[in-house]
C-alpha cells in the first residue's frame, strides 16, 4: 500500500453512509473493509470548520512519523498507580486526498478492531489512564516539535493483550500547529 499523500482522487465517503462508525470533533469516520475513512467536514457553526490543507498535511507527516518510529519497538507506556506497563503503537495514514466528488479532505488508514479505551469498563482507571494520555501527549508534542496533539482515551483502542493503537493524535487537527521557533527563517535559528 502507497504511504504517499494525494491531493485528488479517491472513493468519495458518499458511498459508505450505511457504514458510518462515528463522529469525531473535526471528521466522520466510516468503515470500508479492512479501512477506515475520515472526513474532515469540520463540526457545528461556521467557527468549527474542517482543517485546512495545510494543518492535515501536518498531522499526516507527524502520524506516520510516529508509526514508523515505533512500529517494530513500540514506545513503552507506564501506569504508575496500576503498576502496569502497555506497547503504544500508531495507525497510520495510508491515503489523504481531497476528493473530486464532495470536496472534503478524505483520509483512509487501517480499521483497528475492538473498542476504544473510554468504553471498556473496569481494565483502566479513568482517572490514571486521563494523566498518562496527558503527559505522553506533552512529551510526543516535544518529540515532534509541534502543540496540539492531545490522546484521549476515545481514540485509543487495545486489539491485544498489554498493546494500545493510537488511532488518532489530536482530538482537534485545526489545534495543532509547528512549534513557533520551526517557522523561523533558517537564517534566524
Amino acid at each position: 500500500m502507497s504511504k504517499e499523500f494525494e491531493f485528488v482522487g479517491g472513493e468519495c465517503h458518499r458511498a459508505l453512509l450505511d457504514h458510518f462508525v462515528g463522529d469525531g470533533y473535526d471528521s466522520r469516520v466510516y468503515k470500508n473493509g479492512d479501512m477506515v475513512k475520515r472526513v474532515y467536514v469540520g463540526s457545528g457553526p461556521k467557527e468549527f470548520s474542517p482543517p485546512g490543507a495545510r494543518t492535515l498535511s501536518l498531522y499526516w507527516e507527524i502520524t506516520n512519523k510516529a508509526h514508523e518510529m515505533f512500529k517494530d519497538k513500540p514506545l513503552v507506556v507506564n501506569f504508575p498507580f496500576s503498576n502496569e506497563q502497555y506497547d503504544l503503537k500508531f495507525n497510520p495514514f495510508i491515503r489523504m486526498y481531497r476528493c473530486l466528488d464532495c470536496g472534503y479532505i478524505e483520509a483512509d488508514s487501517p480499521y483497528i478492531p475492538g473498542h476504544n479505551l473510554s468504553v471498556i469498563s473496569g481494565r483502566f482507571d479513568q482517572r490514571e489512564l486521563r494523566v498518562v494520555l496527558k503527559n505522553l501527549s506533552h512529551e510526543l508534542e516535544d518529540r515532534f516539535e509541534v502543540r496540539g496533539i492531545n490522546l484521549e482515551s476515545v481514540n485509543l483502542k487495545s486489539p491485544e493483550h498489554r498493546l494500545l493503537i493510537v488511532t488518532d493524535m489530536c482530538s482537534s487537527v485545526a489545534e495543532l500547529k509547528r512549534n513557533w521557533w520551526q517557522l523561523l527563517p533558517s537564517t534566524l535559528k
